[in-house]
This record gives structure tokens, C-alpha cells and sequence, in this order.
């Protein structure tokens, strides 16, 4: 971003945030990652296992999943363009691009 900037090293567990106007930097120390993807495959695993068992612990639908990553996607093509990005416009572009 413009303001700062947020790094993590997670071969040693922390995150570093800095203020570009005060030029702060904060460290922050995590706990240790639960295995792959700093513990999400292991959460997706129980997911899927509970679903299997038939109890509902998911706590988002696949549309709101989808939603929210379409919404990390255009974030990431507004960062990288510097252009506000239409949603409705570029979920179009995205099914688009998928019937090609």
C-alpha cells in the first residue's frame, strides 16, 4: 500500500508492520504455525471430514467463499493497476475468461 506495509516471517513466527508517515514499525509474534499454509489445510481437512458426518460447521456458504475470493482477486488487480475496480464489471470479466 501508499501508507505502510505489512511483512510476515513465518520462519520465525512474526509480522512486521510499518507506518510509512511515522515510519513506526511494530513486530508482532505469532504462535507456531499448525503444519501446511499456517494451519489452514488441517482446518479445510476437519471441514470436509465434518461435512462427511453430516455435521454443518462450515462457517461460510461456497457462494460467500467464491464472493470472497473474487474480492481478494480484483483487490490484487486494483494494487497492481492502481485502478478502483467495478466488482459487477470484473466478475463478468472472470466468467468470460472461464467459457473460453
Amino acid at each position: 500500500g501508499t501508507h505502510g506495509e505489512i511483512v510476515g516471517d513465518f520462519d520465525n513466527n512474526t509480522i512486521r508492520v510499518r507506518d510509512f508517515v511515522t515510519d513506526n514499525v511494530e513486530e508482532i509474534t505469532i504462535g507456531p504455525a499448525a503444519l501446511g499454509h499456517g494451519g489452514g489445510d488441517a482446518g479445510l481437512m476437519n471441514a470436509v471430514v465434518s461435512a462427511v458426518q453430516g455435521k454443518d460447521t462450515n462457517k461460510s456458504s461456497a457462494q460467500e467463499s467464491v464472493q470472497s475470493h473474487m474480492m481478494a482477486l480484483a483487490a490484487e488487480k486494483s494494487r497492481v493497476t492502481g485502478k478502483t475496480i467495478v466488482m459487477d464489471e470484473f466478475v463478468a470479466e472472470i466468467a468470460a475468461r472461464c467459457k473460453e
